[in-house]
């Protein structure tokens, strides 16, 4: 039985837009006309939905799968489709029924959603934020100030907005209102431009202002003053979800890098004659490999262990969009010239180069995320109990043949406490002793122990400072590491090509350096690997551990 994701691939595969049609309508900086096909023919938006309430949501790492399909087609119609999502987690995690029964309503009609919560003069310092409600009688609100930089603004129907709601502000001083725009006084609010960007040039990325706007009280989500609570647990899906975004631009440009030098001549030979082209396409193959199994990890930790993605959401948004970065850089040296022209063959190529370079800002850029890691480094390196009980098995988080849990929006906690699974699943692998991996492992714990260390030996630790922001982008990149050894370690028999269950593969695998564009350490076996990428680009089929076919676009 086909995914929801191999189905929707199977249906982009007959859409008429063509590469040129993308190109245009980004060039226009218009709205992509494709997003109107996906909500009426493909009914998208109830992917979104929990299956409880009649949608076809059942785990985040099915859902991780949908975006990468229509990333890899376009990240403009992807973002704007993801948006959605995020506007509705909120609502999912602390609306009421009848608030969940409204949205549920709306997305089946195709209605866009967005999250409303930056604000032009303080951006992401949210505790900074103005735009507020005071009351206005018993049943209504009134709503003041203005919304900026928010996808979807303007062509959403629906918006999940942060709001002060006390006038001393603060942890406790901010609230979310699920707001139908359609119900608001029309001269009450007013949509603002939309802004222009450097890629996503056609996404509605504007903002809203609001004049003492009517507000009915039942559009509160949650309790009062419980808003960056919400906010902070809808982000660790979100962080989580973005990494289809990076998937699937990564595989795009990999791929057109892939046709391009096969097919390319240069000095009367075919350029993968030059050793370091086919070096860089099999390097930017392994990245790919490797952001793939740690976004794999962290999606089904999602659902499976929510209480620690706190952690988890910010090492993957740290880590798997910079990864894919290098691997877009590494196509664009093959690529050469014709990396920068917006027409021909490959003019896709940079909308992508660009698009991309956005994962990396939005839902907390890199700096924040590294941030909320070093405000949990104290408990993650300090003592604490390990192998502690767990309601899941070990081996079920990354087992792939094992059915992730759903999604029920319950579970996300605003800190890890010390809980570090990954981490644990670490020390069952030392005690487990496989002689295969087993220096593998010790590298990862010496790691980690020294990692530790330098930790403890800082006398003051300011969360802030630049050895803070070093240390856990060290501790992000080492535990995606233990992440892709241990989805290796219990996958290797799931894996449908051999070079993938092959030890030189994961000690390859695992020098990657998010600071580096290339490995330095050379694949034994780089042939095979090498033909392996051949097949599946040949075959259409997906660069991942997972087969499934890619529409031919």
């Amino acid at each position: 039985m086909k995914s929801r994701a191999q189905s929707l691939e199977v249906s982009i595969s007959r859409m008429e837009l063509s590469d040129r049609q993308i190109l245009e309508e980004d060039e226009k900086c218009v709205f992509p006309s494709e997003i109107e096909r996906f909500l009426d023919d493909e009914n998208i938006l109830m992917t979104m939905v929990p299956a409880e309430l009649g949608g076809e949501l059942t785990n985040i790492q099915g859902l991780l799968d949908i975006v990468r399909v229509l990333s890899y087609r376009n990240l403009t119609c992807a973002i704007a489709i993801g948006q959605t999502m995020l506007g509705s987690i909120p609502v999912w995690i602390a609306g009421s029924i009848e608030q969940k029964k409204q949205l549920t309503s709306l997305l089946s009609e195709g209605h866009l959603n967005c999250l409303a919560l930056t604000e032009e003069s303080f951006g992401s310092d949210l505790l900074s934020n103005q735009v507020s409600i005071t009351g206005d009688g018993e049943h209504q609100f009134r709503l003041t100030g203005e919304k900026w930089c928010i996808n979807n603004a303007t062509h959403g129907r629906m918006m999940t907005v942060l709001v002060k709601s006390h006038p001393m502000g603060g942890e406790r001083g901010y609230s979310l209102l699920f707001v139908d725009k359609e119900k608001l006084e029309n001269k009450s609010f007013v949509n603002r431009g939309k802004l222009q960007t450097l890629g996503l040039r056609g996404a509605d990325i504007s903002g809203i202002k609001f004049t003492n706007t009517s507000v009915h009280k039942d559009a509160l989500l949650g309790a009062q003053g419980k808003g960056l609570d919400i906010v902070y647990k809808t982000m660790q899906v979100s962080r989580t979800l973005c990494s289809g975004f990076s998937l699937g631009a990564g595989e795009r440009c990999l791929r057109m890098v892939y046709d391009f030098s096969s097919e390319r001549k240069l000095y009367g030979a075919n350029i993968l004659a030059i050793e370091n082209v086919k070096a860089n396409l099999i390097n930017a193959y392994a990245k790919l490999l490797f952001c793939d199994g740690v976004a794999t990890v962290f999606a089904r930790a999602c659902t499976m262990i929510p209480e620690q993605m706190s952690v988890y959401s910010s090492v993957g948004k740290t880590i798997i969009p910079a990864v894919v970065d290098c691997l877009i850089l590494q196509c664009q040296s093959i690529l050469g010239a014709r990396s920068y022209l917006c027409e021909g063959k490959y003019g896709l190529f940079q909308k992508m180069k660009r698009d991309h370079g956005v994962v990396s800002l939005f839902d907390g850029s890199s700096e924040v995320n590294l941030f909320l890691i070093s405000s949990q480094l104290r408990n993650l390196f300090g003592d604490k109990v390990r192998k502690a009980s767990y309601d899941v098995q070990w081996a079920d988080l990354y087992d792939i043949s094992v059915k992730a849990v759903d999604f029920d929006a319950c579970g996300f906690k605003l800190s890890n406490r010390g809980r570090d699974f990954i981490w644990d699943g670490m020390d069952i692998l030392s005690q487990k002793g496989d002689s295969e991996i087993n220096h593998l492992v010790e590298n990862l714990v010496d790691e980690y122990k020294t990692l530790s260390k330098t930790y403890e030996s800082i006398k003051l630790f300011d969360q802030r400072s630049e050895v803070s922001f070093r240390l856990s982008r060290e501790y992000s990149l080492l535990i995606s590491k233990a992440a892709y050894l241990q989805f290796w370690f219990y996958n290797k028999r799931n894996f449908p090509l051999p070079f993938m269950k092959t030890l030189s593969w994961l000690e390859y695998i695992l020098t990657i350096d998010t600071n580096r564009s290339v490995i330095s350490e050379e694949l034994p076996d780089s042939a095979s690997v090498y033909d392996s990428l051949s097949e599946q680009a040949h075959n259409n089929l997906s660069f991942s551990h997972q087969y499934f076919e890619c529409s031919k676009i």
